[in-house]
């Protein structure tokens, strides 16, 4: 009797420690991320997303919460989703926010930092700073993609993916340029339970980090169709819910436009992931994958060719 007894136990044990496991590694969908959040929806359904979006989407870009990037993507989710009234959200709301979302399950896979805040990626046109947000090594394999599109020809519709590429990059750019972030700037490990308004800008001030203008657009050479492909639609708005936090149509479409006269840039953090998706694709699309991956494995070739490793002599001969 006890042998069975303690096979129920540890089998109860076993499923409590899956179910910490799905909701640490964020394998729930979105829908039940807000079933588990009820209140704080209902909250967010009255308040107007041209301002909650931009301020909740504002907050990624302050390095002393780097370690919180994932209910502050939730939130932006959620704003995306969820808020359709009239009220227009303060500091206080959402620091309101901010708490309510740290008492659900969604933040227990929240982990100190392990990162540079900003990193930085390079064409033979310049430089471009990106925010890492919760992936690894984000500027590493960006720039891996970047070097394999610099192969490409520059008309038809190679010269387009190219184009849309470096609109992104510029884009993120503004945004760290905004924040008066420096590449390779450090966050923060320490993870807040309290959003501090008194310690970081005023709302306006935020709301203007992610919020370009399209003549700001135009001056640095981006045309409309450039970013038509990270543009979040909404009709897309339906789908999300059945998607996943890091996965999301939002994660590959991060720009989103809520006035006549500017882009609003909802995710931040993701604008890395949404280049390297998007080559991607079209490298899929177009039936291009073996030869993706050829030039891929050349560049890790040459890569590690021009790397000491382990202290030793460069020229290591990979193949």
């Amino acid at each position: 009797m006890s042998g069975a007894g303690s096979d129920v136990d540890r089998s109860k044990i076993e499923a409590i420690l899956a179910e910490r496991a799905r909701w640490a590694t964020l394998f729930v969908t979105i829908q039940e991320i807000a079933y588990d959040n009820k209140a704080l929806v209902r909250d967010l359904a009255s308040y107007d997303p041209t301002v909650a979006v931009p301020l909740l989407a504002s907050l990624l870009t302050l390095p002393e919460y780097q370690s919180n990037c994932i209910r502050l993507e939730i939130l932006v989710v959620f704003a995306v989703i969820y808020c359709g009234g009239r009220k227009k959200a303060k500091m206080t709301q959402v620091a309101r926010w901010f708490s309510q979302i740290g008492e659900s399950l969604c933040v227990i896979g929240e982990d100190p930092a392990e990162d540079v805040f900003v990193s930085l990626v390079q064409d033979k046109l310049g430089g471009y700073r990106l925010l890492e947000g919760v992936w690894e090594a984000t500027g590493f394999y960006t720039q891996r993609v970047l070097d394999v599109i610099a192969t490409m020809p520059d008309a038809g519709h190679f010269g387009q993916i190219k184009n849309s590429v470096r609109a992104l990059l510029i884009i993120s750019d503004i945004v760290c340029e905004k924040a008066g972030l420096r590449r390779y700037q450090l966050g923060s490990d320490e993870s807040h339970s309290a959003l501090s308004s008194r310690k970081i800008p005023g709302k306006n001030a935020l709301i203007s980090r992610v919020t370009i203008s399209f003549s700001e657009l135009e001056e640095r050479g981006i045309k409309p169709t450039d970013i038509d492909p990270f543009l979040f639609q909404p009709q897309m708005r339906k789908e999300l819910t059945g998607q996943q936090i890091g996965s999301s149509l939002l994660d590959c479409c991060p720009l989103t436009i809520l006035a006549d006269t500017n882009v609003t840039v909802a995710l931040p953090t993701a604008l890395s992931v949404a280049t390297r998706d998007y080559v991607i694709a079209n490298i899929i699309q177009g039936g291009l994958v073996e030869t993706f991956n050829g030039m891929l494995a050349k560049n890790y070739g040459k890569l590690f060719f021009d790397t000491p490793l382990l202290g030793g002599p460069m020229r290591a001969p990979v193949h």
